[in-house]
């Protein structure tokens, strides 16, 4: 029973490896996709799934009054509320929602619905993928929320309610504004993946169980070895 016991924890040990090797293998082809060089939004959107990681450019206009403030949002480590925005793009088709970067929590409803419209901007940041659940279907401008809690680009649920409360279609790819100094107060900047556990940790933690269990083990046969040594002197 014990030895079965070390061959189950040694098991998971190996297995929190294993999954170290993948993950480390998964993030530096992320990364890779990130050092290549930028492409233009309509490329990326001919092959949603192929650019996610990848740096890319569009131009269009700001659609500031569909602007939505997110309180958590799991894509960002850094702290901050993040404020996302449509981008209508120049010559039409799906717009493309812009995460434009952080404030300070205690100034996220100060901001909300406070801004106005300007004219074409360039954005260039980090590709995420935006789970949009078949063909999208426009909302109603009249249902918009626009403070969340939370908000997941990954998750089909989030993004249906945020197409719900927008009148006009979204692209598959949300994109993460680089820091260029061109937005006052939000402060942008994209980040580079990392492993959300430690799978060493994990592996370490495993092995040590492992251990602790074979010396109990050990320990146990060898006082009993000493009782019935005893026993059979007496």
């Amino acid at each position: 029973m014990a030895g079965a016991a070390v061959a189950l924890l040694v098991a998971l040990g190996n297995w929190q490896l294993r999954r170290l090797h993948w993950r480390e293998a998964d993030l530096a082809a992320a990364n890779a996709l990130i050092d290549l060089p930028p492409v233009g939004i309509d490329e990326a959107l001919a092959a949603p799934d192929a650019y996610r990681f990848r740096r890319a450019r569009a131009t269009g206009v700001y659609d500031r009054a569909a602007s939505i403030v997110v309180l958590r949002a799991p894509w960002s480590r850094r702290a901050g509320a993040r404020v996302l925005t449509p981008l209508r793009r120049v010559g039409g088709g799906p717009a493309v929602l812009v995460d434009r970067g952080r404030i300070p929590h205690a100034r996220a409803a100060e901001f909300a619905g406070s801004e106005r419209g300007e004219g074409p901007v360039e954005v260039a940041g980090l590709l995420h993928r935006l789970a949009l659940g078949g063909e999208a279907t426009p909302g109603s401008a009249a249902n918009r929320q626009a403070t969340w809690t939370l908000f997941d680009p990954s998750r089909p649920g989030p993004v249906r309610i945020l197409q719900a409360q927008i009148p006009y279609p979204l692209a598959p790819l949300m994109i993460q504004r680089g820091d260029d100094g061109s937005e006052g107060l939000l402060r942008g900047g994209f980040e580079r993946p990392r492993s959300p556990v430690s799978h060493l940790g994990y592996a370490i933690t495993w092995y040590a169980a492992a251990a602790l269990a074979a010396g109990t083990w050990i320990g146990l046969g060898v006082q009993r070895g000493r009782e019935a040594s005893a026993r059979d002197g007496r």
